[in-house]
């Protein structure tokens, strides 16, 4: 309760260890669980999105949430009672790598506990059906949407920064 704003986004509350799910594959590079209050986070998100994104705006997260739910161009999806009011507080991260291992081989997935699942479903159809990007996939009888950035032609075009040596006691 003593912090402030989106500090209080970072609320991992005790809880029962839980295992990998079965259709897990067993060759994960990794794989993190815990417990996180995700309603809270989701309601003290604001802040963070309002200066970050939203370039200070005060009302950003607010018009965000609005235009994803009422623009008629927007996927019209209420995600606050569709989605964020869904999460319950066990969560999970895997990663892996496709081989051959390149630049863009990684892979990572977030698993978050789910109320009704039939309602979430619904909301990431009506979310992602017309996004160029994302593909539904299944495995192992699991269906979950796949999210692919629009890749670069080749190595050559992915913005390389160089990193200076550090100074003498640095």
């Amino acid at each position: 309760a003593k912090y402030e704003k989106s500090m209080k986004m970072l609320d991992f509350p005790n809880g029962p260890p839980f295992a990998p799910a079965a259709w897990l594959p067993a060759d994960l590079a990794s794989f993190t669980t815990f417990n996180w209050n995700m309603t809270k986070a989701i309601d003290n998100f604001g802040p963070l999105f309002n200066e970050t994104i939203g370039e200070g705006n005060e009302k950003a997260w607010e018009e965000a949430l609005d235009s994803i739910t009422n623009d008629p161009k927007g996927p019209r999806v209420d995600l606050q009672g569709m989605i964020f009011d869904q999460l319950g507080t066990l969560a999970a991260t895997v990663s892996d790598n496709l081989e051959p291992v390149t630049i863009r081989s990684e892979r990572r997935l977030f698993i978050a506990e789910i109320k009704d699942v039939a309602k979430v479903t619904q909301a990431l159809e009506k979310n992602y059906a017309k996004d160029k990007n994302a593909k539904r996939v299944t495995h192992g009888g699991v269906n979950y949407w796949e999210i692919t950035p629009d890749a670069p032609k080749h190595a050559g075009d992915i913005p390389l920064v160089p990193i200076e040596p550090a100074g003498p006691g640095m």
